[in-house]
């Protein structure tokens, strides 16, 4: 945007000599020909009537092969000069090979390539690199979201507080699980008394226990939704504001990048923020799970801690 405003603050001045030094670097392919279509227009016909001599530095081939004279400088000196289709006619210039890396033609040699309007495309390799860049956005294995578990734990220090009650509701909220099967045991063992006021009177317990443990499910179940849910969107808000001071920050060449352009970049910062939301969920999951099996071996064993050691040592073949 500010390469745009630039551009357009310089062209409404209406000058007679204007210089462009990687004026179009850090625009896509599609805004930058666009802008460059208008900027050969405006050098041809000038501003109101008024002649408009241009001056371009680029590394893009693609915004000065229109030019009406090219130099080419190596070590601070020109080495070669001319027009675009007489400077590709070279045989082993350094144009011809800029142009050739480039990929400026589209099966044509590049003397044709002057005299038909094509678009500028990427270098097989580059665009090898580009199509790899975005498989690996889609299947997740980037290293850059590979991210150290204390990292993302600073990310969330102003909210450390909240780990605490997120932790305990979440094992309480595990442990209901294993104890919910027990009380069905205890039910239909309740079932088999002879007494039918020994056996209304177990029934009776039993389903208060059950109201305890959905009261206890309820409650531990919002404040673990509302602990980790916070944490998760805190994190998911400074990682992405990371994220985004990262790239504004980069040089130019950065953006110059085949393997960031900019739709790499902003599915970069939506995907992976969006990983990391799912970090603080996945943190109460575990301890939710981990709640469940202490509670599960502390009922068995108190049950029969024979038949438990037996079906501990039977899983693995069950």
């Amino acid at each position: 945007q500010k390469q745009r405003i630039a551009i357009a603050r310089a062209l409404l001045r209406k000058p007679k000599v204007l210089f462009l030094d990687e004026a179009t670097s850090a625009l896509d392919a599609e805004s930058e020909a666009m802008i460059q279509e208008t900027l050969d227009k405006i050098s041809r016909a000038g501003i109101d009537g008024e002649p408009l001599t241009s001056v371009a530095i680029a590394h893009r081939l693609g915004t000065i092969r229109n030019s009406d004279m090219i130099h080419v400088m190596k070590d601070g000196n020109i080495v070669e000069k001319g027009t675009h289709a007489e400077l590709t006619k070279l045989a082993g210039g350094i144009y011809q090979a800029l142009a050739a890396s480039q990929a400026m033609r589209t099966g044509e040699t590049p003397a044709d390539g002057a005299a038909k309007k094509q678009e500028e495309v990427l270098s097989p390799r580059a665009a090898e690199r580009a199509a790899q860049s975005a498989a690996t956005l889609n299947a997740g294995e980037s290293e850059a979201t590979k991210a150290s578990f204390r990292r993302l734990l600073r990310f969330n220090k102003p909210e450390w507080p909240l780990y605490l009650p997120g932790v305990i509701t979440a094992l309480i909220h595990g442990a209901t699980t294993p104890f919910q099967g027990y009380l069905m045991v205890a039910v239909l063992d309740s079932f088999y008394a002879v007494d039918r006021e020994v056996m209304k009177d177990d029934v009776t317990q039993t389903t208060i226990y059950y109201v305890i443990c959905g009261v206890l499910i309820l409650l531990s179940t919002a404040v673990q939704i509302s602990c980790f849910g916070t944490l998760s969107e805190a994190l998911t808000a400074r990682v992405r504001i990371a994220l985004i001071t990262t790239i504004f920050r980069q040089e130019v060449g950065f953006h110059d990048d085949p393997d960031n352009t900019p739709a790499l970049l902003g599915s970069a910062l939506q995907l992976w923020a969006y990983r990391v939301k799912n970090f603080n969920h996945a943190l109460g999951s575990l301890f939710e799970s981990t709640g469940a099996i202490v509670c599960g071996f502390v009922i068995a064993f108190a049950g029969s801690w024979r038949m438990t050691l037996l079906m501990i040592v039977a899983l693995p073949v069950l």
